[in-house]
């Protein structure tokens, strides 16, 4: 009983690794972004780019290591797309 408990909270050690990792890397991008908004809105160019954010759920659904179906991938995307314009547009 007490190795399943040892895996068990090596489990838990492991995802909570993993979420700090994530959150790590949703900031990045969304630093990574900001500067990319910045840049077209200087140029005057289009901030939403429907299609390239098509082409990016494409990409990461058709990536050979993902697991997660389409829609998962969509849902948390969107909510990736929208943090990542907030304050830029509403």
């Amino acid at each position: 009983m007490q190795n399943n408990e040892q895996n068990i909270e090596q489990y838990r050690y492991e995802i909570d690794e993993t979420d700090k990792q994530i959150i790590f890397y949703l900031n990045k991008r969304k630093e990574i972004s900001e500067k990319l908004i910045n840049l077209k809105l200087a140029q005057g160019q289009e901030v939403f780019n429907p299609e390239r954010e098509k082409e990016i759920i494409n990409k990461l659904y058709s990536d050979q290591n993902n697991k997660l179906p389409l829609g998962i991938i969509r849902k948390i995307y969107q909510e990736i797309f929208h943090s990542s314009k907030s304050g830029f547009i509403e």
